[in-house]
């Protein structure tokens, strides 16, 4: 197995800041997603750094197949709480079977990303600490620092 580049290194740092040039990670062309279910699926995205991603793109179709369930259950606790008329013809106890299949198909897909997780990227601790690394390093600005060079006001 390959070894993990450290990320507190200047050579990450430069990999992590053009990984998030690149833009947001979107779900595989084969496991498209309705505009509605896109909110689920950023907040899964954001859950990894890119690198993750491209390393295992076969998470891509789970972590879009989480985030359409993810969108089904809120759909489903909306007519369950009344917040959305049931539809004609449709029983309440139909739509809870639903909602606890879904919760179900939810946590297969939760165990199926964390076990993936755990087996590439290494114990939790050491995956939380590079995930918050590199959340600084993407969120932090380059211009702020004093490192590099900036017109002089002064005379």
């Amino acid at each position: 197995m390959k070894r993990r580049q450290r990320i507190d290194s200047a050579t990450a740092a430069v990999k992590v800041m053009a990984s998030e040039a690149k833009g947001e990670v979107l779900p595989p062309e084969h496991n498209p997603l309705p505009e509605a279910a896109m909110p689920f699926w950023r907040a899964i995205a954001r859950g990894r750094a890119r690198e993750e991603w491209e390393e295992a793109p076969a998470l891509l179709s789970t972590a879009a197949s989480l985030a359409w369930t993810q969108w089904q259950i809120a759909e489903a606790r909306g007519y369950i709480d009344g917040s959305k008329p049931i539809p004609d013809g449709v029983k309440a106890a139909a739509i809870l079977s639903r909602l606890i299949d879904l919760q179900r198909l939810e946590m297969a897909y939760l165990r199926t990303l964390q076990q993936h997780a755990r087996g590439a990227q290494g114990e939790a601790r050491d995956v939380a600490k590079r995930r918050a690394a590199t959340r600084e390093i993407a969120d932090s600005n380059p211009l702020d620092d004093d490192l590099l060079a900036r017109p002089s006001a002064f005379n």
